[in-house]
């Protein structure tokens, strides 16, 4: 897994600290799931995914009631001050002697507050990294990203295969927070015009969120992850927005789907905006190649007209 800081917006990965991350639950017959079409919480299981580009939130699970106890005995032999699960452990993993804990765990990446696909990590490096992205209970405001590819469900933990989700090998993991990616935004002279720094702030929070919080955007469908990339990787989309803030103009509508191409994977991504005095919309679009593993940009934001 790339952990470099500057591989999504200049963000820094933040060890030590964590989104609102779930407390690490018992999954002690994930094991023992028959092949029924279902998961454990009677969900119809997933299809199969392609590359994935998802933002939302790392959770660790006991796949068995195991290694559950084994993680009891290792509080007990870990000295720690942590009252909150999640707190402890990430103490516990952070012990070199008992890093190979991660290695029996179900890693969870969890988006729109929906289980979207495990982690697997393929080695001592990689459950580090997890174990990193982990952080504090009370830190409910960090954001992780993942890219990411499908691998064999039995590299996972034992036990991880019944909760019926794809199984990803994270080839980046990032976490930081919504503020903090703000701030670390490339600020352009002429963009923000008459806004103020607080507005600007607060237009790109919300194009942020309205990017990657979509309904049922789980960072795996090709319009999710053209999103996704543009939320994380294309300052131009926050200043054209800003801008547009700056002259009266609000952003109504952002719409993401194929374009043809015979040899590519391709996807249109548009904004609207609509003039507040005159009722006028304006228009603009960019083309986002999703083929690979790394999407990257075709076409930069530009007008179009009907």
């Amino acid at each position: 897994m790339d952990a470099e800081p500057t591989a999504m917006m200049g963000v820094e990965p933040q060890g030590a600290t964590a989104p609102s991350v779930q407390p690490v639950q018992n999954c002690a017959h994930c094991g023992q799931m028959q092949n029924t079409g279902l998961t454990t919480s009677g969900a119809p299981l997933l299809p199969p995914v392609g590359f994935v580009y998802a933002v939302g939130h790392l959770t660790a699970r006991f796949p068995t009631l195991g290694v559950e106890k084994e993680f009891t005995q290792l509080i007990e032999a870990t000295p720690s001050t942590a009252l909150v699960e999640i707190d402890q452990l990430k103490a516990v993993l952070q012990e070199p002697e008992s890093r190979y804990l991660g290695r029996h765990l179900c890693w969870v990446f969890v988006t729109q507050h929906v289980d979207a696909f495990t982690i697997a990590p393929r080695d001592t490096l990689e459950v580090t990294q997890l174990v990193d992205a982990l952080g504090a209970a009370n830190h409910e405001d960090l954001i992780q990203a993942v890219v990411g590819a499908p691998t064999d469900a039995s590299v996972a933990a034992p036990g991880c295969a019944g909760l019926g989700l794809p199984t990803v090998a994270a080839e980046q993991l990032l976490s930081f927070t919504l503020d903090e990616f703000v701030e670390a935004l490339p600020r352009e002279d002429d963009a923000g015009g008459q806004v103020e720094d607080s507005a600007a702030r607060a237009v790109s929070r919300d194009l942020f969120n309205r990017l990657t919080q979509r309904t049922d955007n789980r960072g795996i469908s090709d319009e999710h992850r053209a999103l996704n990339y543009l939320a994380l990787r294309y300052p131009p989309i926050y200043h054209m927005t800003i801008s547009a803030l700056s002259q009266g103009k609000s952003l109504v509508g952002v719409d993401a789907r194929h374009a043809h191409n015979s040899g590519r994977r391709l996807v249109t991504v548009q904004l609207v905006f609509r003039s507040r005095r005159t009722d006028l919309t304006e228009r603009y679009q960019c083309l986002v190649d999703i083929t690979d593993l790394f999407p990257f940009l075709v076409r930069p934001l530009s007008p179009i007209y009907d």
